[in-house]
Parts: C-alpha cells; sequence; structure tokens
C-alpha cells in the first residue's frame, strides 16, 4: 500500500491550479501503476475515476495495461454530462480514460458514454453500490430536534451534503409555501464550487418567498460522527436531483442504514431503480416544481412499503466483493 502525496499549497492563478492538478493526477496515476508492477499484483482496480486531463496521465496506465495489468474501473458516473472544456476535448477525455480498461463495473444496465465506439475488448459489469454506515445519533430525537428549532409537530426535510445546482433546492423552496405549515427543510452541507449557486443564495431566495422562518441552514462539512443526529432529526429525506443526475447516491444508502423515506427524482440510473425497485420513498420526474409539491404531500400522508431489508441484503458490500472477484476471474 501506497501512500498519495500530501497536496502542495493551492496556487493563486487559475493556469497555476490547472497546472497543479495535472501533475497531481500524473502522479497518482504513476504511484497506482508502480505499486501495482512492483508488488507483483496481477490487478488494479479503480475506485474513485474521472476522466478529466485523462490525456496528460492515460499513457501511465497504458504501459501498465501493455504489461498484463488487468485494469478495472467503478464508472459511478457512466453517463459523463459535465462538459470540462470544449466538446471535443470533452469527448477525447473520455475515450482516453478508458483506453487502457479491461473491466468496467457500473450500478445498473444505463449504457456506459465511452466518448465513443467502446474500447476493444472492454467488459460491463454491474455491481451493488453497497450501504453507508450512519454513525449513531449522539442525543435523543427530541433533542436533536429542538436544537435546531423543530417541534414533534413538526415534518422536517433534510437536504444533506453537497448543495449544489441540480439537487433543485429552489424548487422545494418555492413550494413550501404550498405545503402545510409545520413542514420545515433543514439543509446541511458545503457548498459545490464556485460553477453552483453559492449556499448563502438559498436563504435570500427562502426569505423572498416567505418561506425563511421554516427553513434551517447549516452550511458547513458535516463530520461523519453527526449524521446520525441529523437523521434522526428528520422525516423525511430530500434528494430532488435533475435529469442530469444518472449516478448512485451515497446518502440514498445513508438514509436507507437511518430507515428514512426519500422523496427523490433523477434521470435514468441507479438512483431512479432503486427507488423504485424497492419502494424506498416517493420517486417523481426530475425538474418539475409541481412535482415536487404533490411527491411532498403523497410522501406525509402515505408511509409506504419500504423494502430496507430486501436492499440492504441484495446490495451488501459482500455481493459487491463477490462479483468484482468473479468479473476478474
Amino acid at each position: 500500500m501506497a501512500n498519495l502525496p500530501a497536496p502542495p499549497t493551492r496556487h493563486r492563478s487559475k493556469a497555476g491550479r490547472v497546472l497543479q492538478k495535472i501533475r497531481e493526477a500524473r502522479a497518482v496515476a504513476q504511484m497506482a501503476a508502480n505499486s501495482a508492477l512492483e508488488g507483483g499484483y496481477d490487478a488494479l482496480l479503480i475506485a474513485c475515476y474521472g476522466e478529466y486531463f485523462s490525456p496528460f496521465w492515460a499513457d501511465v496506465f497504458r504501459k501498465a495495461a501493455d504489461k498484463g495489468l488487468a485494469i478495472g474501473t467503478i464508472a459511478h458516473d457512466p453517463v459523463r454530462d459535465f462538459v470540462l472544456g470544449p466538446r471535443w476535448w470533452h469527448q477525447w477525455s473520455v475515450r482516453r480514460a478508458y483506453s487502457f480498461v479491461r473491466h468496467v463495473f457500473v450500478h445498473d444496465d444505463t449504457p456506459v458514454d465511452f466518448g465513443g465506439k467502446p474500447p476493444e475488448g472492454v467488459r460491463i459489469h454491474i455491481i451493488p453500490h453497497g450501504p453507508f454506515e450512519v454513525a449513531p445519533a449522539t442525543r435523543e430525537r427530541e433533542e436533536v430536534r429542538a436544537g435546531y428549532g423543530f417541534s414533534e409537530q413538526d415534518q422536517v426535510f433534510l437536504a444533506f451534503g453537497q448543495i449544489r445546482d441540480g439537487k433543485n433546492l429552489d424548487r422545494f423552496l418555492r413550494v413550501m409555501s404550498d405545503l402545510p405549515e409545520n413542514v420545515k427543510l433543514l439543509v446541511a452541507g458545503s457548498g459545490g464550487g464556485g460553477s453552483q449557486r453559492q449556499p448563502r443564495e438559498y436563504p435570500r431566495m427562502a426569505e423572498e418567498l416567505g418561506v425563511a422562518e421554516r427553513c434551517v441552514w447549516d452550511f458547513r462539512y458535516i463530520p461523519d460522527e453527526e449524521t446520525g443526529d441529523l437523521f434522526a432529526a428528520a422525516d423525511v429525506v430530500l434528494m430532488s436531483y435533475s435529469a442530469k443526475f444518472r449516478s448512485a447516491s451515497g446518502v440514498m444508502n445513508a438514509a436507507v442504514a437511518a430507515r428514512k423515506p426519500i422523496l427523490g427524482s433523477s434521470g435514468e440510473g441507479p438512483f431512479r431503480s432503486a427507488m423504485r425497485g424497492y419502494g424506498l420513498g416517493v420517486f417523481i420526474e426530475p425538474d418539475d416544481d409541481a412535482a415536487i409539491l404533490d411527491g411532498a404531500r403523497r410522501i406525509l400522508g402515505d408511509p409506504g412499503i419500504r423494502e430496507w431489508e430486501r436492499y440492504e441484503r441484495e446490495n451488501s458490500w459482500a455481493e459487491n466483493a463477490r462479483r468484482v472477484i468473479a468479473a476478474y476471474r
């Protein structure tokens, strides 16, 4: 096992930051390939994968693959909607990033975007995502809710994790005034980068819409040990993703572990498949204010049949590992 290099001091200029990212990506690729080859391993599995800047580092893995290393990658985002730079660069980057890969692991049957024709000999395997553990709550539910200013009569929707445009928080804010007064919103997480609407804009929007008193904002990175308290405080987990979201979701797995129903939307992909296949909450069509309003009303009025145990049984990490091993064999 090799330790990754410590991140250097961040450059002030944009060009400097780009060059730094390229150097870091190539250094990590070189370290991973060298560790696998020098350690005498037959296979390398890349668990956290992105094609960005791949023309600068793909040759490192290509040379390792030519020496017999069987490289696989877990494609959490099989459809590459986010385009960085010109379209031609994006597609070339995607093609280069898969050029050395023998096995691609996905979480459902969504077709993989290879940036063109699939590489010769590549094999695609479906594996479960696996559940996330949620830390036990450190306080009683009533105490956590009181700390946020909620009463036991309130119905609290929790939006958890990175705050970004594709989660459609603005749409939920717009329909809140049409929901019962005891419906509240708790947003806990940090911002999603310079290209996204900044977290501070949402409280201003809530003020303009007249629902500010029904919202609580906890803008920061939430450490793992506090997640149990947050989910204990919630009644519903809000995951109203846009149609561009076609991935698996860690927040969904946390909601399953905490046994909290989900109000969810997305494009075709693992999240939609799991929501519909296991009845994990109410699934609605994405990017539609009226659908969010209808879904919120439905999930408050109908407890539904949530197949938590079946989901966990069929999507365990043990099953994940079994399928990965079988693919390499």
